[in-house]
């Protein structure tokens, strides 16, 4: 059996990270704002890949906007089936959503390296996935995405995603679309509906058209002879003037292309300049912030520039006064002579030293004929 096991949302529509399972009766309550149209909107995408159809309203971020803010804004759907779950990565490209088929289930390590940070370049994110794993290339078109799910794509490498094998499947997105934007619809009709969209019906025949080919059929052959009418000449008028026209119809035609394919152009660019105005309008806008922010940081700088310069000028200040005072110091002892004191006071150790050494030396002479002394006294008294 193959359904939606979950919804991943990294980094999108203000969530930084959260795994949701979808793989049961699953019933949303809560408060306005905790997030339950954001994740129904999420699960309407992955069947219908219309943004213009999520019940997004007028004055609303636009799906991308508000979805894929960031450059790392992802949402992944997990698929089971019978051999296996696959995953379905939705992220930024161009500034719109694209699509890619991982045939492995989700795994965090993907998208989150080690340091908690969310990838946003594709090649690295390609690198952590394994080199076994089959990773379809980027799909931009939700046509394209949609014939994929429903299995009416004629690429056998994208069978192994289906979900159901039907060509006429328009109707099953439609009838969940009207189920999820609260459309009053009777649970036969829905069901009806999708039996119909799965089964692969014949195309009636018109039997109108055949009846009026047979009507016709005497017309069309006397025109058919005309071609090989021939004057006495032997021209054929008819073939002449069939040339004439067929030259004309094939610059008409060529003409008609033309205009089509500048149409076309026309038409592209217009949708292409209808999509990348609110964009640019976005970027816009980002960007005047952006330089308001930087202005109010260039007035802080300025400020905290001038009560810097301030402060360095009067310590500035202070130090000129320093300076004064030392040069008029230097004037003072030059004039009585400091330099001569200095060298003599360079010498005091040198002079202690000395005076010292002669003590010692005294000393030491003192203790010599301190006996001689001694005796002298003592023969002093006597006599």
């Amino acid at each position: 059996m193959k359904y939606l096991n979950k919804i991943i949302f990294i980094n999108s529509a203000n969530i930084p990270y959260a795994e949701i399972s979808v793989d049961g009766n699953v019933h949303f309550t809560g408060t306005q704002g905790v997030g339950k149209s954001t994740v129904l909107r999420a699960l309407l995408f992955f069947y219908n890949a219309d943004k213009h159809r999520l019940g997004i309203q007028q004055g609303q971020k636009s799906f991308d906007e508000f979805y894929f803010r960031q450059s790392n804004s992802h949402i992944l759907y997990e698929v089971m089936r019978d051999n296996g779950a696959y995953t379905i990565l939705v992220s930024r490209y161009q500034g719109r959503a694209s699509w890619r088929f991982i045939d492995a289930p989700y795994q965090r390590e993907w998208l989150i390296d080690e340091d908690r940070q969310v990838l946003s370049d594709w090649v690295k994110i390609r690198e952590r996935i394994d080199k076994n794993v089959v990773v379809s290339a980027r799909i931009d078109s939700g046509v394209m995405f949609k014939d994929i799910i429903f299995g009416n794509t004629h690429d056998h490498k994208y069978t192994r995603y289906a979900l159901v094998q039907s060509s006429h499947y328009q109707n099953i997105p439609r009838s969940i679309q009207n189920v999820f934007l609260n459309t009053k619809l009777d649970a036969d009709f829905v069901k009806n509906t999708i039996i119909q969209s799965m089964a692969d019906e014949d195309l009636p025949i018109d039997l109108q058209t055949y009846r009026r080919l047979v009507t016709d059929f005497e017309r069309e052959y006397d025109e058919i002879d005309c071609w090989f009418r021939q004057k006495r000449d032997g021209n054929y008028p008819v073939r002449q003037q069939a040339l004439k026209i067929a030259e004309q119809g094939r610059k008409i035609v060529a003409l008609d292309q033309q205009l089509q394919d500048i149409w076309r152009m026309l038409n592209y660019a217009v949708a292409d300049s209808e999509q990348q105005i609110p964009l640019l309008e976005a970027d816009a806008t980002d960007i005047k912030t952006n330089i308001e922010k930087e202005r109010q940081r260039e007035k802080e700088l300025t400020s905290e520039y001038d009560k810097e310069k301030d402060s360095l000028n009067q310590k500035l200040g202070a130090k000129k006064s320093k300076l004064n005072e030392i040069a008029q110091a230097r004037k003072y002892y030059g004039a009585i002579g400091i330099e001569d004191k200095l060298t003599l006071a360079g010498r005091e150790d040198s002079i202690k030293q000395e005076v010292a050494d002669k003590q010692m030396l005294l000393d030491d002479l003192l203790k010599t004929h301190a006996s001689i002394e001694e005796k002298y006294n003592i023969a002093r008294g006597k006599l």
